[in-house]
């Protein structure tokens, strides 16, 4: 059988179809985008007839990898991961949990840290006193993970 370049349209058009559909079987939103890149070969195949293999299959490469890297840029903005809970719409900075109360689940003392739960995660707590386990406290500071934590004195 002998491919010409209508038949190598409609090959690239089908594998296009096929990756973006395995999609659905294959998590990790990655084939999508090279069966997006196989379909606009096809296109530029059905306008361009004279176009070697050679070039059709660097133009499938370098899509993709162009729709990869576009999509590690926007997916981020786009899917951003939070709670909602005590009004939180983005990011963790420093300024949004100073002021918010904690649970603390593993005993914090002077010398050592503990456990807190704060926004349904575990983070490594310290503070300058005692603190049992199911007091509840407030975040004074945030160091990368770990929260400064105070004894919650309004009750």
């Amino acid at each position: 059988m002998e491919f010409t370049f209508t038949t190598l349209c409609w090959f690239w058009f089908g594998i296009g179809i096929l990756l973006t559909v395995s999609e659905f079987v294959v998590p990790g939103f990655v084939i999508c985008f090279f069966g997006i890149s196989a379909m606009v070969v096809s296109i530029i195949c059905a306008f361009i007839n004279d176009l070697s293999l050679a070039w059709q299959l660097t133009l499938f490469a370098a899509i993709s990898v162009i729709l990869l890297f576009l999509s590690r840029l926007i997916a981020p903005q786009i899917f951003k991961g939070g709670t909602v809970q005590d009004g939180f719409k983005g990011d963790i900075d420093s300024d949004d949990v100073v002021g918010k109360k904690a649970i603390v689940k593993q005993a914090i003392t002077a010398n050592t840290s503990g456990k807190v739960e704060f926004r349904g995660s575990l983070w490594e707590a310290v503070a300058d006193c005692d603190i049992p386990e199911g007091e509840t406290v407030i975040v004074v500071k945030r160091e990368n993970l770990t929260l400064t934590v105070t004894k919650n004195e309004i009750a």
